[in-house]
């Protein structure tokens, strides 16, 4: 019994923890995208991670000052999202060009959408054992000592 009130604690503390996390990330990526510029980038190579199989683009583009610029994307994917050749739309902080992304839903918006998924799901896990320990309690009949 202990046991399960410690663990819906914990999972509503780190599902709370989640939705801070995605709000967080959703105010950087809505802050980036009001002030960032745009350009057209190519895709010049696939990097692949150092931990998996997973291929991110990186992507060459020319910033508002005419200078070559060039980022590989935080996010990778298996199959590749993007081939070598392909145009993207890129987005970049304008006092630091380097500091770029593709202009694609889930490269601006995913990690918050993951965060807030995963902190929903342990809410609901945490709201889950909370119904189920009430039902036990009031299903429980009175004995000695209660």
């Amino acid at each position: 019994m202990k046991n399960a009130a410690t663990a819906k604690y914990l999972l509503g503390l780190a599902g709370l923890a989640l939705l801070a996390g995605s709000a967080m990330l959703f105010a950087g990526a809505r802050s980036f995208i009001a002030h960032a510029a745009r350009a057209e980038g190519v895709v010049t190579d696939l990097v692949q991670d150092a931990d998996s199989k997973n291929q991110a683009p990186q992507v060459q583009f020319v910033d508002a000052g005419g200078h070559p610029q060039q980022f590989v994307s935080s996010l990778s994917s298996n199959p590749p999202a993007y081939a070598r050749g392909d145009k993207v739309p890129v987005l970049y902080d304008p006092a630091r060009p380097a500091h770029a992304r593709i202009d694609a839903f889930f490269s601006l918006w995913g990690a918050a959408l993951v965060a807030a998924a995963l902190g929903l799901v342990l809410l609901a896990a945490a709201a889950g054992l909370h119904i189920a320990a009430r039902r036990r309690a009031v299903a429980a009949p009175a004995g000695p000592g209660r």
